[in-house]
């Protein structure tokens, strides 16, 4: 009996590589991807998450704050006493900001040296400047009697303009202590009144308005010339109109 071939049990194997091999290759790549991907990613510039903040609002500028400068020149009725000062009360309730410079002359007026030895025309030139908004004169009844004193007054309005050119003038009258006023009052007053007149000042009457009247004259101190520190207050409350009248 012939032999035929014996044929193998062993089945035919393709060579290759297993496919576990390969699931792991393909698993490997997209891990390798993922991770090259994220490599790059963590190396870009972040993308800035910077929010600019609005814009402050600006802060309007300050206010400036304008003063009046008032300058007074006159008699010892502008002093102030102890406890008493009507110029600086009257500059404090005044609707602006106003400031006083004063010169207070005992005894003196445009013609009549007094203590200081010194008249009002002569006081200008320091208390006068081109920053002087209004200047006051104030008086006097220290005056009556004596000559030449519109021409002496007239002078001082003119050199006071001179030095502030923009500066309103007021001018205070001769003020009498009760209603019975002398006649040499009364005429200081009329010659002080006219040559304001020339200036388009402005001119306040304590003759005419009566300031120290009747029961007024109660206002008047001890002396019966000066008055008292009710009657400084009193004083401050009469010019407040005609200053805020000047200032305005």
């Amino acid at each position: 009996m012939s032999r035929g071939k014996k044929r193998s049990n062993r089945r035919n194997r393709t060579v290759g590589t297993p496919k576990w091999v390969l699931g792991a290759v393909g698993v490997g790549g997209v891990v390798a991807i993922a991770l090259a991907f994220l490599a790059v990613s963590a190396n870009r510039a972040p993308e800035s998450t910077y929010v600019r903040p609005p814009a402050a609002a600006e802060e309007p500028p300050a206010a400036v704050v304008e003063v009046t400068a008032l300058a007074f020149i006159g008699d010892s009725y502008l002093a102030a006493s102890e406890s008493s000062d009507w110029v600086s009360a009257v500059t404090g309730q005044m609707p602006v900001a106003a400031t006083a410079s004063i010169s207070s002359l005992g005894g003196s007026g445009y013609v009549t040296r007094g203590l200081s030895d010194s008249v009002f025309g002569e006081h200008v030139v320091d208390m006068v400047s081109d920053k002087t908004d209004v200047v006051v004169f104030f008086g006097s009844r220290n005056d009556a009697g004596q000559g030449n004193v519109g021409a002496a007054a007239t002078a001082a309005y003119v050199e006071a303009l001179a030095l502030a050119p923009s500066a309103k003038l007021v001018v205070v009258g001769p003020v009498w202590t009760d209603e019975n006023v002398p006649s040499s009052i009364e005429t200081l007053n009329d010659e002080l009144r006219a040559s304001v007149d020339g200036f388009g000042g402005m001119y306040v009457d304590a003759i005419a308005e009566g300031w120290f009247f009747n029961e007024n004259a109660s206002l008047i101190g001890s002396d019966g010339v000066h008055p008292s520190d009710e009657g400084r207050t009193y004083i401050a409350t009469l010019m407040l109109p005609h200053l805020t009248a000047a200032t305005t």
